[in-house]
């Protein structure tokens, strides 16, 4: 048996609901109704109808024959089913079978059914209509180009930054700016920084920390030559003076 039902919230403030029997056994009966009218041995057993007896019922439900005669005298008695015996078996017939499935919400249920698996049949077809495989091949090849772009960039960053620490991290910071700024301004204002910090690298910044600190928009004054700077010139011993 396939199908569903529908059952409200308000099930839960029904009069039986906290008598476990009687619910069990309603429940069981609007499972197992007929959902469309049918025919066994010349007996027509309509929709919302169940052929059985209380011993089926028993096996079906695990409850006692008691508990089951009890039980169906307690919805006969607040009119949630009809019951019409013979001398073999019973026909239960639940009254307003319509709320708990309608006729429009089953055709509704096979259509819904019929429309989702042409969808699903269908969507590779779909699919590859909405994209061929030129436009996914360049796509593709988009993100490679701008992938080797960056990367041929970053290099040119790295060779011009001369304090070189976690280059992994620094690629990963340098792709992160361009995203607010392009590879010109990275490169000037690294020839602008290199120029203020000289060739002592204990006042450079980490090239992470720099990029992440979108250090290329700072101003850098063009350090002056120390001392120490000019004592690096190799002068002859008397050098720049007349001998004569």
């Amino acid at each position: 048996m396939t199908g569903f039902i529908k059952l409200h919230r308000k099930l839960t403030e029904w009069e039986w609901y906290d008598d476990i029997p009687t619910k069990v056994l309603f429940l069981h009966i609007l499972l197992n109704a007929n959902h469309k009218d049918r025919s066994w041995r010349g007996i027509e057993i309509k929709r919302g109808e169940m052929l059985t007896g209380r011993l089926e019922l028993a096996k079906q439900t695990t409850l006692s024959e008691q508990q089951i005669k009890t039980a169906l005298r307690k919805l006969k008695s607040t009119n949630e089913i009809t019951i019409r015996a013979t001398n073999k078996f019973s026909i239960i017939k639940i009254e307003n079978y319509s709320l708990y499935q309608d006729k429009k919400d089953e055709s509704n249920q096979q259509n819904n059914r019929q429309h989702t698996q042409q969808a699903t049949n269908n969507q590779p077809a779909s699919n590859q209509q909405a994209t061929t495989p030129k436009e996914c091949k360049e796509g593709k090849n988009g993100k490679n180009e701008k992938k080797i772009n960056n990367n041929v960039g970053f290099e040119e960053f790295w060779n011009l930054y001369d304090y070189k620490k976690a280059k992994p991290k620094a690629l990963q910071a340098y792709e992160k700016a361009l995203r607010v700024t392009t590879h010109e301004e990275i490169v000037k204002g690294v020839e602008a920084y290199k120029k203020s910090r000289g060739l002592d690298k204990q006042y450079w910044k980490h090239p992470t920390t720099w990029l992440n600190t979108q250090a290329w928009g700072d101003e850098y004054a063009t350090k002056k030559k120390s001392a120490h700077d000019l004592s690096d010139k190799k002068y002859g011993p008397l050098e720049g003076f007349d001998c004569d």
